[in-house]
């Protein structure tokens, strides 16, 4: 399971970095975008949250919906103050290097992954799903 970005670059990334695995995930939560006729991007907030997305809120909600021996393994990659709420919800919590989430993680002494470019989070995701 994938939470938050766009679901566009979500699926795009995830299909990329995933090939014939892409098939694993079972569900992406994700603010959904428009690009007009003008050209301008219009974002469609998964909800009326503060950051217009609790991420935390999306896991517990699809995590409720399974009973625990099905629940699906969640990966979580993030970089921000708004992705805090979800750290402690995810199987994998992926949190770049150097911005406000790895600095929340390495103070809360939060499991995570630390991760520097996509290619990062690529690899330890081959790593876990094959």
């Amino acid at each position: 399971m994938f939470h938050s970005g766009l679901t566009c670059i979500v699926t795009l990334c995830i299909e990329k970095f995933l090939g014939s695995n892409a098939k694993a995930i079972q569900s992406i939560v994700a603010n959904e975008m428009l690009i007009t006729d003008e050209g301008d991007w219009k974002i469609t907030w998964v909800d009326d949250s503060s950051h217009g997305h609790d991420k935390a809120l999306s896991i517990r909600k699809v995590m409720s919906q399974h009973p625990d021996a099905e629940k699906p393994t969640t990966y979580y990659i993030g970089d921000g103050i708004s992705d805090i709420s979800a750290a402690c919800e995810c199987d994998y919590l992926f949190a770049k290097k150097g911005l406000d989430l790895e600095e929340w993680c390495l103070s809360k002494q939060q499991k995570h992954i630390t991760w520097t470019t996509f290619r990062d989070v690529e690899q330890k995701m081959r790593e876990v799903v094959n």
